[in-house]
């Protein structure tokens, strides 16, 4: 972006995913940077707003960042049930006792 006020969207893929990012900027004195993205990436998000940084130096900064796994279709749920029967008999307790 070459002004302070903008919008751009690009997208990309890898073999496991569809990549979609949007960015949005308004006039602001300062870095305002506000990131949107899946949980999975949080470990990026200190990376993703030191690249930012890089080109953009001020203004209210919205990024959306979508992941879309291209083969969910076929995933396989495993559900430890040691785990989630103690669980969900606490929660039936709790909730009886309330």
């Amino acid at each position: 972006m070459k002004s302070m006020t903008g919008f751009g969207k690009g997208n990309g893929e890898t073999a496991d995913y569809q990549i979609e990012i949007e960015i949005t900027s308004v006039n602001q004195r300062f870095m305002d940077l506000q990131l949107r993205m899946p949980k999975q990436l949080n470990d990026l998000e200190a990376l993703i707003r030191q690249e930012v940084k890089k080109v953009l130096q001020r203004g209210r900064v919205e990024l959306y960042l979508t992941l879309n796994e291209k083969n969910a279709a076929h995933k396989e749920v495993i559900v430890q049930w040691d785990l989630l029967v103690p669980f969900l008999k606490h929660v039936e307790e709790e909730a009886s006792q309330r």
